[in-house]
């Protein structure tokens, strides 16, 4: 929008304008006295001759006329109708004024006008265009975020298996040596000390088992076994008797006397000596010694006696100086009268 303008002034071109006192301003063709926005209710008529006249609210004639711009319009649009004209007269009207020319832009209320004039006088909307061709291409984008981890592959074919590695230089030969019991290692029991390079290991005793208590003797009320054998002929015999050894596996607390020592096929041994060859079981005490069958010894040989090992014979057999040591006892067989003599069985002994 140019400066305002008065009749008279120079550079003014519009005819028929109102009085001198009256401010005109020229936008696109159209001559619009001051004011009239500010006044305006409605468009009372339409364009006759050039001229558009309105009424405001105070009954004051307010008359905007025709330009060259105006009369361009109305060369394009008279196609359209004089309602497409009207709108488009009506909607520059809106858009000029006091409040325009002083602040260079419209007011909510000339907005609101605006769009209302607008969409009433707007076209259908047309069929949809062909398609553009398409454009360049655009500048390469920043780089997304990772995405998640996708899942597991599946197990890979075997390698091949791969060449024979260097020999590696050989290591010092170990030594060994004799770790005492009652040092700091293998927690006293001793055992072996092996040394390779900067590497000690120990091989260490084990812990003395259950139920033997600590020096190796028979528990009180328990029981060991063990088994004995011979096989003698007359011709190989010089010694006047046959002896067999019983030897206790764990030794006893202390020897057993005469009454102690038991052979199947005695007097009273059942007393003594429950169970069988198959399953033993002496009393406390008590040594007993089983035959694998009735007629052992065989080949004429009798048992003389049971006796201690540290004991003579003749103080065995004639003296009655009979038992067992806490290690074991001594069997006596009489020498055989048969060309042949075997014997076997088995032996329990049960501690006090």
């Amino acid at each position: 929008m140019v400066a305002p303008k008065r009749r008279g002034d120079p550079g003014a071109s519009a005819s028929g304008l109102e009085t001198s006192a009256d401010i005109w301003y020229e936008l696109e063709g159209f001559w619009i006295r001051k004011g009239f926005l500010k006044e305006r209710e409605r468009i009372r008529n339409s364009i006759v001759g050039g001229t558009a006249t309105w009424t405001n609210q105070g009954g004051e004639a307010v008359i905007m006329k025709e330009g060259n711009m105006l009369r361009r319009l109305k060369s394009r649009l008279g196609a359209n109708g004089p309602g497409l004209t009207i709108a488009v007269i009506a909607m520059l009207v809106a858009l000029t004024g006091g409040a325009f020319a002083a602040a260079g832009k419209l007011t909510s209320q000339q907005k609101k006008e605006v769009t209302k004039i607008a969409k009433k006088y707007a076209g259908k909307k047309g069929k949809k265009g062909a398609t553009g061709p398409a454009g360049p291409q655009g500048l390469k984008g920043d780089a997304g975020p990772a995405g998640a981890n996708g899942k597991a592959g599946a197990t890979g074919a075997t390698g091949a298996t791969g060449a024979t590695g260097v020999t590696g230089v050989t290591g010092p030969a170990p030594t060994s040596s004799t770790e005492s019991i009652g040092t700091g290692n293998c927690e006293g029991r001793g055992g072996s000390k092996f040394v390779s390079g900067a590497t000690t290991t120990f091989a260490c005793n084990g812990k003395e088992g259950s139920p033997w208590t600590a020096g190796g003797t028979l528990p009180s009320e328990k029981t060991e076994y063990g088994a004995w054998a011979y096989s003698a002929t007359k011709a190989s015999t010089t010694a006047p008797s046959v002896h067999v050894a019983l030897s206790f596996p764990i030794r006893l607390e202390s020897p057993l006397g005469a009454s102690a020592v038991h052979f199947e096929g005695e007097a009273n041994f059942s007393t003594s000596c429950k169970g069988s060859l198959a399953l033993p079981e002496p009393e406390p005490g008590q040594l007993c010694v089983y035959r694998s069958i009735d007629d052992i010894p065989s080949g004429g040989v009798s048992l003389e006696g049971i006796c201690r090992f540290g004991e003579s014979l003749e103080g065995c057999i004639e003296e009655g100086e009979k038992g067992a040591d806490r290690t074991g006892a001594l069997l006596v067989f009489s020498a055989p009268t048969a060309a042949t003599s075997t014997g076997s069985g088995v032996f329990a002994v049960r501690a006090p």
